[in-house]
């Protein structure tokens, strides 16, 4: 794993040397090329509304002609020519919501608009490589983390934990000094069991650490943080109704698939509530999957994408009993239909 990490960070390190040595961001052409540092004027911050706007002129297109798109419509809203500039470079429409510095190496905040979950992230930036995507999960280091014995008992008893990206606000990440002047990002993980929506068992640590000349070094598993201890007996009802909430882009003609986590044991079940836009979705199938070690699973709901719109289906997690049917837990799927592609 380190080995593929440092493949992939040499291959950026050598695509910027060769890239920074055009002086503007895009030429005339609209070829990229990479800026030699990011900065405060790369941050754009819309509102919800002028945000939305940008998205909706951009969200049949996929691939380049996305990431041209969402940068003019960003720019005719507002965003500097440096923010749109950055938006093209990373691509899908993510933008820089937040710039702060921290010597050799920055940090940005970014917002991926057209991503189904996960829509905060945070890039290490103007180093070396200049740019550092913390949430590339698979890049994360294994070694030290399934050596630690606190996550060897989270794994005993859920055999299926799986790491998400954690906290994405600005609390984050801890910026550390290193001996002879260098920089450690410590960044936290969410551990889970298995599933994005599925309970959160923990968070995890790890740190990005750059030299005194902001070259990149290495990751390292740091620590792992556990859930304060609840009162009282485990239970399926909860005293508040759980939110569960997700955005999906989808080509019309295609199916599309919701994980919600589940135990039939516990005689608790998902249902649809009201009448789902049939021009738009509609159900094509269902069904329990139990997972392999443990109490519990997930229902795995199969929807097909009619045509071109926007919907939103609620779902809600009932007793399968007769008598009250006061939902423990509702689901909200905001789906987005697409033109299929041109082949």
């Amino acid at each position: 794993m380190r080995l593929v990490a440092a493949a992939l960070l040499i291959l950026l390190a050598l695509a910027f040397s060769c890239l920074a040595e055009t002086p503007a961001a895009f030429d005339t052409a609209g070829e990229k090329s990479t800026p030699s540092a990011f900065g405060k004027e790369t941050a754009w911050n819309p509102d919800r509304q002028t945000l939305q706007a940008v998205r909706m002129k951009c969200v049949e297109f996929g691939g380049e002609q996305l990431d041209e798109c969402f940068a003019e419509a960003m720019q005719n809203a507002g965003a500097s020519a440096q923010a749109a500039s950055f938006s093209r470079l990373f691509g899908d429409g993510t933008f820089v919501r937040r710039f702060r510095e921290y010597g050799h190496v920055d940090v940005a905040h970014v917002f991926h608009p057209f991503r189904a979950s996960e829509n905060q992230g945070i890039l290490l930036v103007n180093g070396e490589p200049p740019i550092v995507d913390v949430d590339d999960i698979a890049l994360l280091p294994k070694e030290g983390i399934e050596q630690d014995k606190t996550y060897l008992a989270i794994k005993k008893s859920f055999p299926r934990v799986t790491t998400w990206p954690g906290d994405r606000t600005t609390k984050y990440p801890l910026v550390e000094p290193l001996p002879e002047g260098g920089q450690s990002f410590v960044v936290p993980y969410t551990l889970r069991n298995f599933c994005h929506a599925c309970e959160v068992l923990g968070t995890a640590f790890f740190s990005f650490d750059f030299d005194k000349e902001g070259r990149f070094t290495g990751m390292r598993f740091q620590r792992i943080e556990l859930l304060p201890k609840k009162s009282g007996v485990k239970s399926e009802i909860r005293k508040d109704n759980e939110q569960i909430s997700f955005v999906v882009l989808v080509e019309e003609g295609k199916e599309f698939t919701v994980r919600l986590p589940s135990n039939r044991s516990a005689a608790f079940r998902w249902r649809p509530v009201g009448t789902l836009d049939g021009h738009i979705v509609k159900i094509e199938r269902s069904e329990y999957v139990p997972f392999d070690e443990g109490a519990g699973g997930e229902e795995v709901w199969t929807f097909l994408a009619v045509s071109r719109g926007d919907t939103e289906i609620t779902m809600e997690y009932v007793p399968r009993y007769e008598g009250t049917q006061i939902p423990v837990k509702t689901a909200t799927i905001r789906v987005s239909v697409r033109p299929a592609s041109v082949k």
